[in-house]
């Protein structure tokens, strides 16, 4: 505020005296009040160019003191504060308004009068017209002018009253134990940086680009994709908490899901085994699938890229084409990711949850027991894991993409600077419109700085991509004397094969190759689109060759240099080892379209032919002695307490018809085996043997009896129900029975409506 001059007595001026003051400083400057002709208007003056950090508003005649305690106080508090004081500044209306404009904050003292004051009455016009921060800070002393708030209220000017109901009125107190307190409240209501402001508000959106249509800026990703990739665990920036906290469980799921995986190679049995191949791949795919997605984020969260929005990009039109690509791409993703989520649980989840897994504990043995969990947890995490795993491949992979165009758009935003209908209508626009435009030696500078800048930012963000890509090359080709070696053995199934055998075994391990050959980070489709997303490049660089050939200048040599210009600056991926031009293409694509044949052969190769005649001789030697084992167990006898002894109950009957189907199909087996012995049985077949046999030790026969053969002549048991397409027989008689059980009594034989209830019991076999 203006100070008051002195009088000869040195005392200060009354009111009065400042208005006839005001007046005089008025006609000398030749301005007027606000509102009047010629007046002295505020402008709104952005908050990095402000000079004082505070203006302060105060009636000299009862302030003055308290103004000054007040400007040390927060000197302490708000260290290199700067302030517009009327003793040290311009004191004139035009100096007056010149310092509300340039400052950051307003501070208006509240006295007695104050608002009676026609200076004060102009700070706060022009503090409002100026869009300042304003704060209100109340004298509590009377000794000093404390002001009666009503009084100073009604008799303020009806245009600044209403601040005093919408700002909320700091007490100012004068006993230093206090005075802190009001400082602190002065302090936790200053004007906030803008900039910082905007930067927040876009922390808090998934990703923007500062210079989009509105204030607050255009988003780059679509809500679909953001929503997509939360569920996945993918927290982008600007992520709520909740997100951030499940991205962190997913990466906790994921690690465990590793660790279990590995775990499978020291289990090859059951259905849930293929082969040690399919498993590796996987095994490998979750530290890839990590390093990816932490390289994009970080990408994402990077000063390079908060550069790239906020000063680099500036095409309205493009914006809008990347949101629709972005929703475009993501619906394709997320069918990607359910059809091959589908396609993987029907691969995997029968093995898993197969019979051979969840019956393993009704073996007593504590080895089986794990089988069990085996079985269930990892059945339970495949169906979890699976549209995780594919949901934060496909996103990463996305981000890549978008990151790319991202990169064409600043640039697309240098070619603005070239005249000012690129800038309103875009570059596209204008280079089908076949009309010429003016394009100056100074704007054409200025083009090439912004292309530049923009497009050494594009290669720097290039390079970072570029590392999971290259890590990602140096695997596929490594694997190619593999994928050679492998083709080199043929594609024709070999039938001694363990794996074949197991296909025909179980239907599920067919769904599971195939699940392979589609959705393989390594050989099947997901190796095509990691390794070819590089390449798409390629059509930004047509596309800038395209637009800029279409473009026409009022001056065809500027246009020459132009286009010699951007010829310096390639488009292409180039990194390292990984030149992604079109010349190049043809030689990657072979070394993907190798390891793909490759995998596919040697599901089908004869590569493990000695092996498999050795696992052929075991089997055949294990299930030669797991049969014999049963034909002199205690199984039968379970079978003769229940039928011959008429112990009768339907639940033994039952059972005793469950176990003669599963002795039928063991019997199946042996037959098979035994016309073909080069054929390796089922596991399964093994297992039912090895359960029968349990079975038959956990019901142990009464003492004194023998244990009889399975079938023949020695046996109580009708031959026709063991041997498959025999003709039904006799019951056995005593003499019979007791002939072979040398030593043992005999057992009195079954009657034959028994026997024939037996037999109606039991299905006939057929050939």
């Amino acid at each position: 505020m203006m100070k008051s001059p002195q009088g000869s007595e040195g005392r200060p001026r009354s009111d009065n005296d400042e208005e006839t003051l005001l007046m005089d400083s008025l006609k000398k400057n030749k301005s007027t009040l606000i509102g009047a002709p010629g007046e002295v208007e505020a402008t709104v003056v952005p908050y990095e160019k402000c000079r004082w950090d505070f203006f302060l508003s105060h009636k000299q005649s009862n302030a003055q003191d308290a103004v000054q305690n007040l400007r040390l106080a927060i000197g302490e508090k708000f260290m290199g504060a700067s302030f517009w004081l009327d003793i040290e500044q311009d004191p004139t209306v035009r100096g007056m308004c010149h310092g509300v404009c340039h400052s950051r904050n307003v501070l208006v003292f509240l006295t007695e009068g104050i608002s009676e004051s026609k200076f004060c009455q102009m700070e706060m016009r022009w503090a409002v017209a100026a869009k300042r921060n304003i704060i209100l800070v109340m004298e509590t002393d009377d000794r000093h002018g404390k002001p009666d708030m009503k009084e100073l209220i009604r008799k303020c000017p009806e245009d600044v009253q209403h601040l005093f109901e919408e700002i909320p009125i700091i007490p100012w107190f004068r006993d230093p134990e206090f005075r802190s307190v009001s400082v602190d409240k002065i302090v936790r209501n200053l004007a906030k940086d803008p900039r910082k402001t905007d930067a927040d508000k876009k922390k808090s959106k998934p990703l923007v680009y500062g210079n989009g249509d509105s204030e607050e800026g255009a988003e780059v990703f679509d809500q679909s994709f953001v929503k997509f990739t939360a569920a996945c665990g993918v927290a982008l920036p600007g992520a709520g908490r909740r997100t951030q906290c499940w991205a962190v469980a997913v990466r906790v799921i994921l690690l465990t899901c590793g660790m279990m995986c590995c775990s499978r190679l020291a289990t090859p049995e059951g259905p849930g085994f293929l082969d040690y191949l399919t498993i590796i791949q996987i095994v490998a795919a979750h530290p890839m699938i990590f390093f990816l997605l932490h390289v994009v984020l970080v990408i994402l969260q990077s000063p390079l890229v908060a550069d790239l929005l906020e000063n680099h990009i500036d095409v309205a039109s493009e914006g809008k084409k990347l949101r629709f690509k972005t929703k475009l791409l993501t619906a394709l993703v997320f069918l990607l990711t359910t059809t091959l989520s589908l396609w993987g649980w029907v691969g995997y989840l029968p093995g898993f949850f197969s019979a051979y897994y969840l019956t393993a504990a009704e073996d007593g043995n504590p080895v089986s027991d794990g089988l069990v969990a085996y079985g269930i947890a990892h059945g339970i995490t495949w169906i979890l894991i699976l549209p995780i795993f594919f949901g934060s491949f496909f996103a990463a992979l996305m981000i890549m993409f978008i990151l790319q165009e991202l990169c064409f758009m600043a640039l697309l935003t240098a070619f603005n600077d070239l005249n000012e209908e690129i800038a309103f209508s875009g570059l596209e626009a204008v280079a089908f419109s076949e009309n010429s435009i003016h394009v100056s030696v100074h704007d054409l500078y200025r083009f090439q700085v912004k292309y530049a800048s923009s497009w050494a930012l594009f290669k720097k963000i290039q390079d970072k991509i570029a590392m999971p890509l290259q890590i990602f090359w140096v695997i596929e080709v490594s694997i190619m004397a593999w994928s050679i070696w492998s083709m080199t053995q043929g594609i024709a199934a070999d039938p001694g094969d363990e794996r074949v055998l197991r296909l025909k075994s179980y239907w599920n391990l067919i769904v599971r190759l195939s699940w392979f050959v589609g959705g393989s980070p390594w050989f099947g489709a997901g190796s095509w689109i990691t390794g070819i997303l590089p390449w798409g490049s390629n059509y930004y660089a047509w596309r800038m060759d395209n637009l800029t050939k279409r473009l026409l200048f009022k001056q065809p040599t500027l246009r020459n240099s132009m286009r010699t210009f951007l010829q310096e600056f390639p488009l292409e991926f180039r990194s390292g080892f990984l030149q992604t031009t079109p010349i190049m293409l043809p030689l990657f694509s072979v070394i993907l379209a190798t390891n793909t044949v490759g995998f596919a052969s040697i599901m089908n190769c004869e590569s493990a032919r000695a092996a498999s005649t050795c696992a052929v001789n075991a089997n055949v030697v294990e299930l030669e002695s797991t049969w014999e084992e049963a034909r002199t167990s205690e199984t039968w006898i379970l079978l003769e307490g229940l039928l011959w002894r008429r112990h009768g109950a339907a639940s033994k009957k039952s059972q005793c018809r469950a176990l003669g189907r599963q002795l039928i199909e063991i019997q199946k087996e042996w037959r098979r085996l035994e016309e073909k012995r080069n054929q390796i049985p089922s596991e399964d077949v093994i297992r039912r043997t090895n359960l029968l046999l349990r079975l038959g030790r956990a019901n142990s026969h009464p003492e004194g009896q023998g244990t009889p053969a399975l079938s023949g002549v020695g046996s109580p048991y009708p031959a026709h129900l063991l041997v498959p397409g025999s003709t039904p027989t006799r019951a056995p008689t005593p003499l019979e029975r007791a002939s072979s059980y040398p030593g043992q009594p005999a057992v009195p034989a079954l009657p034959a409506r028994a026997l024939k209830q037996v037999q109606l019991s039991l299905p006939l076999p057929t050939k």
